[in-house]
């Protein structure tokens, strides 16, 4: 059987059934709950192939919808509930955060950009720190040594860095006052 893609391929029932995998009967149980659409011509029932095979695929679709089976209200009642657990989670995270369980991204990138900032400086003040130990250093090995403490002395203050709930709790705090002044504006 060979198809032209612009016109009608008209076929029985039991031909698209052999395409989509389906009885001929249940091809025509399907017609009759008006999935197919069928032409009749006296007691033989003939659906166009293409169109056919889409409406299938649009059915198995409706079937596979987990709202396939509720009405209108049952859909705004599920949406009304998926919309109130959503709230619930947003509110959630809120508490966290407010005790110091969860921190956003912009709090983290915030305080880890002011470690960094305080590295920044150290680093830039290091030669200012060992220039007149250096200038009376006796020799290369001598001011080398001067620099290599000064720089384990920054590295160790990095690595006395201890993780401070109150840093995070207060930009909280901070940006829960920046929301209210915006509300009341």
């Amino acid at each position: 059987m060979s198809f032209d893609f612009g016109k009608k391929n008209m076929v029985s029932p039991q031909q698209l059934g052999n395409v989509i995998k389906l009885s001929g009967e249940r091809v025509r149980q399907l017609a009759d709950e008006g999935i197919f659409e069928v032409e009749k011509n006296g007691r033989n029932r003939r659906l166009d192939l293409f169109p056919s095979i889409q409406l299938y695929i649009e059915y198995l679709r409706k079937q596979m919808s987990p709202t396939r089976n509720m009405n209108d209200e049952e859909r705004k009642l599920k949406a009304d509930a998926d919309w109130k657990e959503a709230r619930a989670d947003i509110e959630a995270m809120k508490r966290d955060e407010i005790k110091g369980s969860l921190h956003s991204s912009d709090d983290v990138l915030k305080i880890t950009l002011d470690m960094v900032m305080a590295v920044r400086a150290s680093l830039l003040a290091l030669p200012g720190m060992c220039a007149m130990d250096c200038a009376n250093a006796q020799t290369a090995a001598e001011a080398s040594g001067i620099i290599k403490n000064a720089v384990n002395d920054i590295l160790n203050g990095l690595t006395d860095y201890e993780y401070n709930p109150e840093k995070y709790k207060e930009l909280v705090r901070e940006r829960e006052t920046w929301i209210r002044a915006d509300n009341e504006e």
